[in-house]
């Protein structure tokens, strides 16, 4: 297990996240990404800062899933039946429809990345996982469960073979699969539309 940190090992001053473009070729990280099997992305910035949060919660995460991708594109054989994965971890703030005021920008980048996550369930190359867990006791504040909660029902879910995993006590993950659902349905018309 390699742990990476935003802002220190990838997301760096210089760095174009909008076009998923790194200032510089960074060999350490592209081991690291192809190694792993499974490239798990938790990492977020709560901020008042809609810029800041777009950069954090949503580009930071598709740049490193495109780098992940890459990486394994270059080493997969013809012979290879198991795709590299990616799980994800967002929030109930993709869906929920009360966000405090000083957390919209936070809702908004958290929404954006949704959208992207259902393109990413689609696609063949990569086994997409969304995690959608609701509050748990962290650094961050108290909540009304655990992490390890929050895990083992992460997991129960992904040993069932789920791409959308609501580790949440709440309605509220139930209600964004099938808004997941929705948007995925709309994206795949689109692309039937544009093939014909």
């Amino acid at each position: 297990m390699s742990t990476l940190k935003y802002g220190q090992d990838y997301a760096r001053a210089g760095d174009d996240l909008e076009t998923f473009a790194y200032a510089e070729a960074d060999a350490a990280l592209d081991k690291t990404l192809g190694e792993c099997d499974v490239l798990l992305l938790c990492h977020g910035v709560r901020s008042g800062d809609l810029a800041e949060s777009v950069r954090g919660n949503c580009h930071s995460q598709l740049a490193l899933i495109e780098r992940y991708r890459r990486c394994h594109e270059a080493a997969r054989k013809p012979t290879d039946v198991m795709y590299p994965e990616v799980w994800c971890v967002g929030t109930e703030a993709e869906f929920h429809p009360l966000i405090p005021v000083g957390l919209v920008p936070y809702g908004k980048s958290k929404r954006l990345m949704m959208r992207h996550a259902a393109a990413y369930m689609q696609r063949t190359d990569v086994m997409y996982r969304h995690i959608v867990s609701a509050a748990f006791a962290s650094k961050m504040g108290p909540g009304p469960v655990s992490a390890d909660w929050i895990v083992r029902v992460s997991l129960w879910f992904i040993f069932r073979g789920a791409q959308y995993v609501p580790a949440s006590y709440t309605p509220f993950a139930y209600l964004h699969w099938l808004k997941m659902m929705c948007v995925q349905h709309r994206q795949a018309k689109h692309t039937l539309a544009k093939a014909t």
